[in-house]
């Protein structure tokens, strides 16, 4: 697995040792993913005097870290990645300490993401949330309901304009939510929705 863009571009990482706990999304999909965050501004986000402002990140059922090791290489000050899965975990660690990220802009936290703790760990205003639970997760009887009923309280920690991706099976169809804006679009065999906090 690689890194697509920024201070750590085409740098390697390990991905899990089989898929029977986390399903990595492909590069193809990662790059496919990242250049529509770009065209939206999740990367370019300029102060007064034209400097790139800092972001926060989080990278929910992480797994080896693909997405919060992207939002690092990119400029995020900060990078939640919440992981329970004590293997897994490891692997990420590993991965953190290999490409030789700053000291404090990553933390790793090992919690249910069903629970809000995830959600009272984020900074104010975070740009950025993944959530890519376990297709069975999200399929028929499942619990996808639990993760949409964490909106709310998500909606409270996200800056105006920043956005939760979600991604699921081809085929699972998620709602609206109140006080995010939602559009979604195919890669292959998944979905990426965007919910939206607007800008006031």
């Amino acid at each position: 697995m690689r890194i697509i863009a920024g201070t750590h571009r085409a740098c390697l990482f390990q991905g899990p040792d089989d898929e029977t706990t986390t399903r990595p999304v492909t590069d193809r999909a990662k790059e496919t993913l990242f250049n529509r965050l770009y065209s939206l501004g999740m990367f370019s986000v300029e102060d007064e005097a034209g400097n790139p402002t800092p972001f926060n990140a989080a990278d929910v059922f992480s797994g080896t870290g693909s997405m919060g090791l992207e939002c690092l290489s990119r400029g995020a000050s900060s990078t939640l990645f919440v992981e329970q899965d004590k293997r897994i975990r490891e692997i990420l660690e590993a991965n953190l300490k290999g490409l030789k990220f700053e000291p404090g802009r990553s933390r790793i936290l090992s919690s249910s993401a069903l629970s809000t703790v995830w959600i009272d760990a984020l900074p104010p205003a975070t740009r950025l949330v993944f959530l890519d639970p376990p297709y069975k997760m999200v399929e028929e009887g499942g619990q996808k309901d639990q993760l949409l009923a964490l909106f709310p309280a998500l909606l409270t920690k996200m800056e105006e304009g920043g956005i939760v991706v979600f991604r699921t099976p081809r085929g699972v169809d998620l709602p609206d939510i109140g006080g995010f804006d939602m559009v979604s679009f195919h890669v292959g065999t998944m979905t990426f929705y965007f919910y939206q906090k607007p800008m006031a």
